[in-house]
């Protein structure tokens, strides 16, 4: 799934999770397409950050802070499509990821790459949420045991965590804040749950928080 809000940090723009964000601050503003990790890293929905209104480190009134973009993608891929692909493919877990992955990272710094020598001040990659097994969305369903999603999502976000930190372009960087909403299995933490695989609105002010905190640091590093 595509989710681009565009956070201001003072300006921010984020893509997926369209629960999270949202209620978080009236400067956040969500543009949805749908689809998964794949097809945006595949390219089969194609986005034009520009015309989402992202600018460059020039703009922001000429005060050169620019915008961050926050891309949130892969909770679909780990409901219902790496376990399949891996059984399909006759090939482990991490294959699968590893792919799909290398695809996502290039896509994201292919587009940064766009705006030239004036990109957005920050890439942001989210960590893929805990999985969840309560009320299935029969259009896209669970595969396979809760057990081996949470192995599923662990090892997608250790895997995306070491592709933010070997990237060459230093304005790309990983944001893990789910930790509090996970349970001792690793699954979504049901006090937390929207009653699907989300987490509550109400509850992401500490995301928001999180979110807040590094991009001052990413900001403090740019200076």
């Amino acid at each position: 799934m595509f989710f681009s809000a565009a956070f201001r940090v003072d300006p921010r723009h984020e893509k997926g999770g369209k629960y999270l964000f949202q209620s978080m601050s009236p400067r956040v503003r969500c543009h949805f397409i749908t689809g998964t990790m794949y097809s945006f890293a595949s390219g089969r929905r194609p986005v034009d950050l520009r015309r989402l209104g992202v600018r460059g480190g020039g703009g922001n009134g000429g005060e050169g802070e620019g915008e961050a973009v926050l891309f949130s993608y892969g909770e679909i891929d780990v409901r219902c499509h790496v376990e399949r692909l891996s059984s399909e493919r006759e090939c482990d877990y991490a294959a699968v990821i590893r792919s799909l992955v290398e695809q996502y990272m290039n896509r994201i710094v292919g587009y940064l790459s766009e705006f030239g020598n004036d990109p957005p001040a920050a890439a942001v990659v989210l960590a893929i949420p805990p999985p969840s097994d309560r009320n299935e969305n029969p259009r896209v369903p669970y595969y396979g045991k809760l057990s081996e999603r949470v192995v599923i999502s662990r090892l997608f976000n250790r895997l995306l965590e070491e592709a933010c930190g070997a990237r060459r372009n230093p304005n790309v960087h990983f944001f893990h804040p789910f930790a509090g909403f996970t349970g001792e299995d690793g699954s979504l933490d049901h006090n937390y749950s929207d009653g699907h695989i989300h987490i509550r609105s109400q509850c992401c002010r500490p995301i928001h928080h999180q979110l807040t905190a590094l991009l001052e640091r990413i900001k403090q590093q740019r200076q």
